[in-house]
């Protein structure tokens, strides 16, 4: 069968299951194939690597901020965080996908730091103190990234104040969330202009950061300090520990499917 005979959803499921090197050679295959495998749809489907892991530590040994990334040949090796000449003077307040948000209480500024170019930018000025701040950044839809702070709440809602890395400013909302404000966790996860927070007792508020809008999605399981939101392949998962069970759901927001259990393991048979 000619490479040109295959429709792009069948070529996509044969694609999603090859090597990352040989999917990048068949990028040469065809303009057709090279146009597929470019596409953000392929990407998302793609399953995640772990290409590093940032840890903090108290101890006297291990004061400063470290980041750990896995080398070409599988070992883990430190990544050298002295290129950022303000580590010293801020404190690390989020990370997503290889930046970290480093923020100076002394000169009230943000700042982005890229742990894998080793490259850092400090951000203008915000014009309100914010009382939770996060880093919304998702290379699979774009290179861009938002840093949100929440600056105040409001009854079913709060005030945010985002940076786009696209305008290079700030920008004030309102947003309701349809529940208050004290039923939301600081466990979010952002996914393709989305959001998502998890709330009491077992609902997730999903942000839409382009429209400024919210959308309730009902879990199905009420949440505990375990119960953590992500994505993979594309879809929302759920994860939650009950007792000595890992629960993984997942939702296929895209044509609103539902949750689907996907995993259940017993941690004692494996610990």
């Amino acid at each position: 069968m000619k490479a040109c005979n295959l429709t792009d959803d069948l070529l996509v499921e044969i694609l999603v299951r090859l090597p990352f090197k040989s999917l990048c050679r068949f990028k040469c295959v065809s303009k057709s194939w090279c146009r597929v495998i470019s596409d953000n749809f392929l990407r998302q489907r793609l399953p995640p690597i772990v290409t590093g892991l940032f840890l903090r530590s108290e101890s006297a040994q291990f004061k400063k901020a470290r980041y750990a990334y896995t080398s070409s040949n599988g070992t883990v090796q430190d990544c050298n965080l002295n290129f950022f000449p303000f580590g010293e003077k801020s404190t690390v307040v989020h990370g997503a996908n290889g930046l970290l948000l480093y923020f100076s209480s002394a000169l009230r500024t943000y700042y982005v730091v890229n742990t894998g170019m080793k490259l850092w930018v400090s951000l203008p000025k915000a014009q309100k103190a914010a009382q939770l701040s996060m880093l919304a950044f998702d290379p699979y839809s774009s290179t861009d990234y938002r840093v949100v702070c929440f600056t105040a709440w409001r009854a079913q809602g709060a005030e945010l104040e985002i940076y786009s890395s696209e305008t290079g400013k700030w920008d004030q909302h309102e947003v309701k969330f349809g529940v208050e404000p004290d039923a939301l966790s600081s466990r979010m996860h952002y996914f393709n202009s989305l959001l998502y927070i998890i709330a009491n007792p077992n609902m997730i508020v999903a942000v839409n950061l382009k429209k400024i809008s919210c959308n309730l999605i009902r879990l199905p399981e009420k949440i505990n300090s375990l119960s953590h939101v992500g994505h993979c392949q594309g879809r929302l998962h759920y994860a939650h520990i009950d007792g000595n069970k890992l629960k993984i759901w997942m939702i296929n927001y895209l044509n609103r499917s539902g949750w689907e259990l996907k995993h259940e393991i017993n941690l004692r048979e494996i610990i």
